[in-house]
């Protein structure tokens, strides 16, 4: 039995998701950087954390976005620190 070689990706290989950690916002209709969190206005992060947080309590989210929902933990407790820091 012969075994394949291990091949590097080149970053043209690489998803543009892989590249950069970003979060797909349905309601906001745009890809979301932690950088991001940062600008956003009041409406615009109680619209993000609100489906953060729902995708996070989802008991029928299908296994293969085991991933997605970890990202939503991430991006939802940066949320929750970046929201404090601004009404201190």
């Amino acid at each position: 039995m012969t075994s394949t070689p291990m091949t590097k990706k080149s970053s043209r290989d690489v998803p543009p998701q892989e590249q950069r950690h970003f979060f797909n916002s349905f309601m906001l209709g745009r890809d979301i950087m932690p950088e991001d969190l940062y600008e956003l206005s009041p409406v615009e992060m109680d619209i993000f954390m609100a489906e953060l947080k729902a995708l996070l309590e989802d008991p029928h989210l299908p296994e293969r976005l085991t991933l997605k929902r970890s990202v939503a933990g991430y991006y939802y407790q940066l949320a929750k620190i970046i929201v404090e820091r601004k009404s201190q």
